[in-house]
């Protein structure tokens, strides 16, 4: 199964340990879509960063992920943060045993 298939499902949970179980233990996360909001590029390594990075997210404010699609191994997806719409596209370039090995995130002008 396409690991990407309940990526926004779990995202919606707002646990970044169950999150993190969609990642390889060795992955690589880059994230560019924040920028279109003035905010910062995420680069994280390794499911351990995943869970770290989104437990601070999740706790810091509520977020969501609204799926609009998914071809093969790319997602386009909103990201919702209070206030603030970001739509993204979330391309698998590397899967492992069934996980997100390198995943590239970019923000998708509509």
């Amino acid at each position: 199964m396409n690991p990407l298939t309940n990526y926004a499902e779990v995202f919606n949970k707002n646990d970044s340990k169950l999150f993190a179980e969609l990642f390889a233990d060795d992955c690589i996360f880059y994230d560019t879509a924040p920028t279109c909001a003035g905010m910062d590029p995420m680069f994280v390594r390794g499911k351990e960063g995943v869970d770290m990075i989104f437990n601070m997210y999740f706790h810091s404010m509520p977020m969501s992920a609204k799926p609009v699609s998914l071809n093969g191994n790319v997602l386009d997806y909103i990201i919702c943060y209070p206030g603030i719409e970001i739509p993204c596209r979330g391309e698998l370039l590397e899967e492992k045993d069934g996980k997100i090995a390198r995943y590239h995130v970019c923000y998708r002008a509509e």
